[in-house]
Protein backbone atom coordinates (compact mmCIF):
# COMPACT_ATOMS: atom_id res chain seq x y z
CA UNK A 1 0.00 0.00 0.00
CA UNK A 2 1.02 3.37 -0.71
CA UNK A 3 0.17 7.18 1.43
CA UNK A 4 -1.31 9.27 -1.34
CA UNK A 5 -1.17 13.34 -0.70
CA UNK A 6 -3.59 14.98 1.42
CA UNK A 7 -5.44 16.69 -1.55
CA UNK A 8 -7.79 14.81 -3.51
CA UNK A 9 -9.72 13.00 -0.05
CA UNK A 10 -9.96 16.73 1.36
CA UNK A 11 -12.49 17.76 -0.80
CA UNK A 12 -14.58 14.60 -0.22
CA UNK A 13 -15.00 14.25 3.29
CA UNK A 14 -15.67 18.26 3.96
CA UNK A 15 -19.35 17.87 2.99
CA UNK A 16 -21.91 15.66 4.04
CA UNK A 17 -23.98 13.62 2.29
CA UNK A 18 -26.23 16.52 1.75
CA UNK A 19 -23.44 18.69 0.64
CA UNK A 20 -23.23 21.01 3.29
CA UNK A 21 -19.76 21.19 4.88
CA UNK A 22 -19.02 18.90 7.50
CA UNK A 23 -16.73 21.35 9.68
CA UNK A 24 -15.56 25.14 10.18
CA UNK A 25 -11.62 23.99 10.36
CA UNK A 26 -9.86 22.11 7.74
CA UNK A 27 -9.45 18.48 8.68
CA UNK A 28 -6.87 16.18 6.40
CA UNK A 29 -7.34 12.93 5.22
CA UNK A 30 -5.83 10.60 3.38
CA UNK A 31 -5.88 7.36 1.43
CA UNK A 32 -4.01 3.91 1.84
CA UNK A 33 -4.42 2.04 -1.97
CA UNK A 34 -3.68 -1.05 -3.10
CA UNK A 35 -1.61 -1.69 -6.41
CA UNK A 36 -4.75 -0.74 -8.96
CA UNK A 37 -5.26 2.36 -7.33
CA UNK A 38 -8.70 1.65 -4.93
CA UNK A 39 -9.04 3.15 -1.34
CA UNK A 40 -9.11 0.67 0.42
CA UNK A 41 -8.18 2.62 3.86
CA UNK A 42 -9.32 6.69 5.11
CA UNK A 43 -7.52 8.28 7.33
CA UNK A 44 -7.94 11.07 9.32
CA UNK A 45 -5.27 13.36 10.17
CA UNK A 46 -4.77 11.83 13.49
CA UNK A 47 -4.51 8.57 12.58
CA UNK A 48 -8.52 7.60 13.31
CA UNK A 49 -8.84 4.79 10.56
CA UNK A 50 -12.61 6.48 9.53
CA UNK A 51 -13.52 3.95 6.35
CA UNK A 52 -12.62 0.72 5.17
CA UNK A 53 -13.48 -0.81 1.70
CA UNK A 54 -12.94 -4.37 0.97
CA UNK A 55 -13.89 -4.90 -2.85
CA UNK A 56 -14.67 -8.16 -5.61
CA UNK A 57 -12.40 -8.20 -8.56
CA UNK A 58 -14.59 -5.38 -10.83
CA UNK A 59 -15.14 -3.27 -7.49
CA UNK A 60 -18.14 -4.48 -6.21
CA UNK A 61 -18.11 -3.61 -2.65
CA UNK A 62 -18.29 -6.91 -0.41
CA UNK A 63 -17.50 -4.97 2.61
CA UNK A 64 -17.18 -0.82 3.86
CA UNK A 65 -16.77 0.22 7.58
CA UNK A 66 -17.11 3.83 7.94
CA UNK A 67 -17.81 6.37 11.16
CA UNK A 68 -20.34 8.08 9.19
CA UNK A 69 -18.73 10.64 6.74
CA UNK A 70 -19.10 10.54 3.23
CA UNK A 71 -16.16 9.03 1.14
CA UNK A 72 -17.70 7.95 -2.11
CA UNK A 73 -14.00 7.55 -4.10
CA UNK A 74 -13.44 3.89 -3.52
CA UNK A 75 -12.86 1.33 -6.93
CA UNK A 76 -9.66 2.39 -8.70
CA UNK A 77 -10.04 5.94 -6.71
CA UNK A 78 -13.20 6.60 -9.31
CA UNK A 79 -16.49 8.12 -7.44
CA UNK A 80 -18.96 5.61 -6.92
CA UNK A 81 -22.69 6.98 -8.11
CA UNK A 82 -25.15 5.64 -5.43
CA UNK A 83 -28.06 8.43 -6.87
CA UNK A 84 -31.30 6.68 -7.31
CA UNK A 85 -29.36 2.70 -6.78
CA UNK A 86 -27.51 3.44 -9.80
CA UNK A 87 -24.04 2.15 -8.00
CA UNK A 88 -21.88 2.83 -11.18
CA UNK A 89 -18.67 4.13 -10.98
CA UNK A 90 -17.67 7.40 -12.49
CA UNK A 91 -14.64 7.35 -15.02
CA UNK A 92 -15.53 10.42 -16.83
CA UNK A 93 -16.06 10.01 -20.50
CA UNK A 94 -17.89 6.63 -19.54
CA UNK A 95 -19.30 4.33 -16.17
CA UNK A 96 -18.45 1.27 -15.09
CA UNK A 97 -20.84 -1.34 -13.60
CA UNK A 98 -19.24 -3.09 -11.05
CA UNK A 99 -22.55 -5.57 -10.46
CA UNK A 100 -21.51 -7.07 -14.38
CA UNK A 101 -17.90 -5.89 -14.73
CA UNK A 102 -18.42 -4.11 -17.82
CA UNK A 103 -18.84 -0.42 -19.16
CA UNK A 104 -21.91 1.23 -20.11
CA UNK A 105 -20.84 2.20 -23.55
CA UNK A 106 -18.63 0.95 -26.11
CA UNK A 107 -15.08 0.84 -25.38
CA UNK A 108 -13.70 3.34 -27.58
CA UNK A 109 -10.66 1.15 -28.25
CA UNK A 110 -12.76 -2.17 -29.00
CA UNK A 111 -11.94 -2.68 -33.19
CA UNK A 112 -8.19 -3.41 -31.65
CA UNK A 113 -9.60 -6.81 -29.71
CA UNK A 114 -11.92 -7.85 -31.63
CA UNK A 115 -12.10 -11.40 -29.87
CA UNK A 116 -13.19 -9.28 -26.59
CA UNK A 117 -16.89 -7.99 -25.86
CA UNK A 118 -16.60 -4.00 -26.90
CA UNK A 119 -17.69 -3.70 -23.26
CA UNK A 120 -15.03 -5.09 -21.61
CA UNK A 121 -13.41 -4.08 -18.51
CA UNK A 122 -9.41 -4.63 -18.48
CA UNK A 123 -9.76 -7.15 -20.96
CA UNK A 124 -11.52 -9.13 -18.45
CA UNK A 125 -8.58 -9.25 -15.89
CA UNK A 126 -9.16 -6.78 -12.90
CA UNK A 127 -6.60 -8.11 -11.03
CA UNK A 128 -3.60 -6.93 -12.93
CA UNK A 129 -4.71 -4.51 -15.06
CA UNK A 130 -6.77 -0.80 -14.35
CA UNK A 131 -8.57 1.17 -17.07
CA UNK A 132 -8.23 5.25 -15.92
CA UNK A 133 -8.60 6.21 -19.98
CA UNK A 134 -10.13 3.59 -21.85
CA UNK A 135 -7.14 2.71 -23.94
CA UNK A 136 -4.83 0.15 -25.35
CA UNK A 137 -3.17 -1.46 -22.27
CA UNK A 138 0.86 -0.33 -22.21
CA UNK A 139 3.47 -2.73 -23.17
CA UNK A 140 7.43 -2.54 -22.53
CA UNK A 141 8.98 -3.88 -26.17
CA UNK A 142 12.74 -5.20 -26.62
CA UNK A 143 15.31 -3.35 -29.33
CA UNK A 144 14.22 -6.28 -31.74
CA UNK A 145 10.30 -5.24 -31.52
CA UNK A 146 9.03 -8.25 -29.20
CA UNK A 147 6.97 -7.73 -26.20
CA UNK A 148 8.68 -8.26 -22.92
CA UNK A 149 5.91 -7.35 -20.36
CA UNK A 150 3.66 -4.61 -19.80
CA UNK A 151 3.03 -1.67 -16.86
CA UNK A 152 -0.72 -2.63 -16.55
CA UNK A 153 -2.20 0.76 -17.27
CA UNK A 154 -4.43 1.02 -20.42
CA UNK A 155 -3.44 3.99 -21.34
CA UNK A 156 -2.42 3.35 -25.09
CA UNK A 157 1.42 3.60 -24.54
CA UNK A 158 4.74 1.48 -26.11
CA UNK A 159 7.64 2.16 -24.52
CA UNK A 160 11.18 0.33 -26.03
CA UNK A 161 13.34 -0.42 -23.91
CA UNK A 162 17.30 -0.43 -24.83
CA UNK A 163 18.77 -1.69 -21.60
CA UNK A 164 19.90 -5.42 -21.65
CA UNK A 165 19.59 -5.65 -17.66
CA UNK A 166 16.44 -3.76 -17.73
CA UNK A 167 15.08 -5.98 -20.70
CA UNK A 168 15.90 -8.84 -18.46
CA UNK A 169 13.90 -7.74 -15.10
CA UNK A 170 10.86 -6.77 -16.67
CA UNK A 171 10.80 -10.20 -18.68
CA UNK A 172 11.14 -11.66 -14.62
CA UNK A 173 8.48 -9.62 -14.01
CA UNK A 174 6.10 -10.65 -16.16
CA UNK A 175 6.60 -14.47 -16.47
CA UNK A 176 5.69 -14.06 -12.64
CA UNK A 177 2.66 -12.17 -13.41
CA UNK A 178 3.99 -8.65 -12.42
CA UNK A 179 3.67 -5.84 -14.11
CA UNK A 180 6.49 -2.87 -14.31
CA UNK A 181 6.11 0.10 -13.21
CA UNK A 182 7.70 2.78 -16.11
CA UNK A 183 9.22 5.16 -12.86
CA UNK A 184 11.52 1.73 -12.38
CA UNK A 185 13.41 2.20 -15.71
CA UNK A 186 15.47 4.27 -17.25
CA UNK A 187 16.27 3.82 -21.06
CA UNK A 188 12.46 2.59 -21.38
CA UNK A 189 11.59 5.31 -24.88
CA UNK A 190 8.63 6.06 -25.98
CA UNK A 191 7.46 4.42 -29.27
CA UNK A 192 7.25 7.32 -31.80
CA UNK A 193 4.95 7.70 -34.55
CA UNK A 194 6.04 6.54 -37.91
CA UNK A 195 5.39 9.86 -39.00
CA UNK A 196 8.27 11.35 -36.27
CA UNK A 197 10.13 8.23 -38.09
CA UNK A 198 10.03 10.14 -41.35
CA UNK A 199 10.75 13.50 -40.53
CA UNK A 200 13.95 12.50 -38.73
CA UNK A 201 14.85 10.20 -41.69
CA UNK A 202 14.06 13.77 -44.00
CA UNK A 203 16.06 15.67 -41.22
CA UNK A 204 19.17 13.08 -41.57
CA UNK A 205 19.05 13.22 -45.59
CA UNK A 206 19.40 17.44 -45.46
CA UNK A 207 22.27 17.26 -42.75
CA UNK A 208 25.30 16.56 -44.87
CA UNK A 209 27.03 20.01 -44.14
CA UNK A 210 24.88 21.46 -41.07
CA UNK A 211 22.43 20.82 -38.67
CA UNK A 212 18.76 19.85 -39.00
CA UNK A 213 16.01 19.48 -36.59
CA UNK A 214 12.57 19.87 -35.52
CA UNK A 215 10.49 19.30 -32.58
CA UNK A 216 7.71 16.86 -31.86
CA UNK A 217 4.26 17.27 -29.94
CA UNK A 218 2.82 14.47 -27.68
CA UNK A 219 0.38 13.57 -30.35
CA UNK A 220 2.93 12.89 -33.16
CA UNK A 221 2.73 16.09 -35.06
CA UNK A 222 6.24 17.51 -35.92
CA UNK A 223 7.32 21.00 -36.29
CA UNK A 224 8.50 22.49 -39.52
CA UNK A 225 12.26 21.78 -40.21
CA UNK A 226 14.62 23.81 -38.81
CA UNK A 227 18.35 24.67 -40.27
CA UNK A 228 21.48 25.16 -37.97
CA UNK A 229 24.89 25.73 -38.68
CA UNK A 230 28.18 23.49 -39.47
CA UNK A 231 28.07 23.02 -35.00
CA UNK A 232 24.32 24.34 -33.61
CA UNK A 233 21.03 24.34 -34.62
CA UNK A 234 18.02 26.68 -32.50
CA UNK A 235 15.02 24.64 -31.95
CA UNK A 236 13.10 27.43 -30.41
CA UNK A 237 11.03 28.72 -33.51
CA UNK A 238 9.69 24.63 -33.73
CA UNK A 239 8.60 24.87 -29.96
CA UNK A 240 6.99 28.56 -30.54
CA UNK A 241 4.83 26.92 -33.55
CA UNK A 242 3.26 24.02 -31.94
CA UNK A 243 2.91 25.74 -28.93
CA UNK A 244 1.15 28.53 -31.23
CA UNK A 245 -1.35 25.61 -32.41
CA UNK A 246 -2.76 24.52 -28.62
CA UNK A 247 -0.38 21.38 -28.85
CA UNK A 248 1.16 20.20 -25.92
CA UNK A 249 5.37 20.21 -26.59
CA UNK A 250 7.37 16.47 -25.90
CA UNK A 251 10.67 16.61 -27.06
CA UNK A 252 12.86 17.65 -30.37
CA UNK A 253 15.51 15.91 -32.69
CA UNK A 254 18.19 17.19 -34.25
CA UNK A 255 20.69 15.48 -36.63
CA UNK A 256 24.62 16.21 -36.99
CA UNK A 257 26.75 16.55 -39.97
CA UNK A 258 29.61 14.12 -40.77
CA UNK A 259 31.73 16.50 -38.33
CA UNK A 260 35.62 16.27 -37.50
CA UNK A 261 38.22 18.17 -35.43
CA UNK A 262 41.92 18.18 -35.55
CA UNK A 263 44.21 16.87 -32.64
CA UNK A 264 47.95 16.64 -33.68
CA UNK A 265 47.09 17.39 -37.59
CA UNK A 266 44.64 13.98 -37.30
CA UNK A 267 41.19 14.75 -37.94
CA UNK A 268 39.11 12.79 -35.24
CA UNK A 269 34.91 12.26 -36.10
CA UNK A 270 32.47 13.47 -33.85
CA UNK A 271 29.74 11.02 -32.40
CA UNK A 272 26.54 10.99 -30.99
CA UNK A 273 26.69 12.63 -27.35
CA UNK A 274 24.66 15.75 -26.70
CA UNK A 275 27.06 18.40 -26.35
CA UNK A 276 27.65 21.00 -23.09
CA UNK A 277 24.88 23.58 -25.27
CA UNK A 278 22.39 20.58 -26.06
CA UNK A 279 22.16 19.57 -22.16
CA UNK A 280 21.70 23.56 -21.01
CA UNK A 281 19.04 24.31 -23.59
CA UNK A 282 17.60 20.75 -22.66
CA UNK A 283 17.44 21.97 -18.98
CA UNK A 284 15.82 25.32 -19.81
CA UNK A 285 13.04 23.41 -21.34
CA UNK A 286 12.59 21.02 -18.31
CA UNK A 287 12.48 23.69 -16.10
CA UNK A 288 9.27 25.78 -18.23
CA UNK A 289 7.68 22.09 -18.73
CA UNK A 290 8.10 22.15 -22.38
CA UNK A 291 9.37 18.12 -23.07
CA UNK A 292 8.37 15.06 -21.43
CA UNK A 293 10.42 12.75 -23.21
CA UNK A 294 14.26 12.36 -23.78
CA UNK A 295 15.52 14.41 -26.76
CA UNK A 296 16.86 12.66 -30.05
CA UNK A 297 20.55 12.97 -31.14
CA UNK A 298 21.09 11.41 -34.53
CA UNK A 299 24.77 11.06 -35.79
CA UNK A 300 27.14 9.32 -38.04
CA UNK A 301 29.58 7.40 -34.80
CA UNK A 302 33.10 6.37 -35.47
CA UNK A 303 34.03 3.30 -34.05
CA UNK A 304 36.09 3.56 -30.51
CA UNK A 305 38.78 1.07 -32.00
CA UNK A 306 39.77 3.44 -35.16
CA UNK A 307 38.20 7.20 -34.15
CA UNK A 308 40.57 8.54 -36.99
CA UNK A 309 38.36 6.49 -40.00
CA UNK A 310 35.21 7.95 -41.39
CA UNK A 311 32.29 6.69 -39.27
CA UNK A 312 29.83 4.53 -41.39
CA UNK A 313 27.38 3.73 -38.64
CA UNK A 314 24.22 6.22 -37.72
CA UNK A 315 23.19 5.79 -33.97
CA UNK A 316 20.31 7.71 -32.19
CA UNK A 317 20.96 8.82 -28.55
CA UNK A 318 18.02 9.97 -26.10
CA UNK A 319 19.45 12.46 -23.52
CA UNK A 320 18.02 14.61 -20.26
CA UNK A 321 19.41 17.34 -18.58
CA UNK A 322 21.18 14.30 -16.85
CA UNK A 323 23.07 13.12 -19.88
CA UNK A 324 22.20 10.41 -21.95
CA UNK A 325 19.66 7.62 -21.49
CA UNK A 326 19.79 5.29 -23.80
CA UNK A 327 21.87 4.79 -27.19
CA UNK A 328 21.06 2.49 -30.36
CA UNK A 329 21.82 1.89 -34.15
CA UNK A 330 19.29 3.90 -35.91
CA UNK A 331 18.43 1.39 -38.78
CA UNK A 332 18.01 -0.79 -36.17
CA UNK A 333 15.69 2.03 -34.40
CA UNK A 334 13.73 2.82 -37.43
CA UNK A 335 13.13 -0.89 -38.60
CA UNK A 336 11.89 -2.10 -34.81
CA UNK A 337 9.62 0.93 -34.41
CA UNK A 338 8.40 0.24 -37.39
CA UNK A 339 7.49 -3.66 -36.72
CA UNK A 340 5.89 -2.24 -33.32
CA UNK A 341 3.32 0.30 -35.05
CA UNK A 342 2.69 -1.84 -37.59
CA UNK A 343 1.39 -4.81 -35.35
Amino acid sequence: MKLMPKTACDICLAYDAKGRLASAVPVYHYYLQDHLGNNRVVVKQDGTIEQVNHYYPFGGLFGESTDGDVQRFKYNGKELERMHGLDWYDYGARHLDAALGRWSTIDPMAEKYYHLSPYNYCGNNPVKFVDPTGCIIGDFYDINGRKIGTDGIEDGANYLVLNREEVNFIKKLDKGGGNTLLDNLSSAIPVPSNNVINTAKLALSESEVTEHGFVVASNGTTSKMISGNTSSIYLGPGYKELEKEGLETAFDVHVLPLDYYIVNDVAHYSDERPSEADIIYRKVKETDGSVNQPSWIIAKSPDLLTPTAPPTTTKIAFYTSKGIVATAKWNKFVKTVTKINNQ
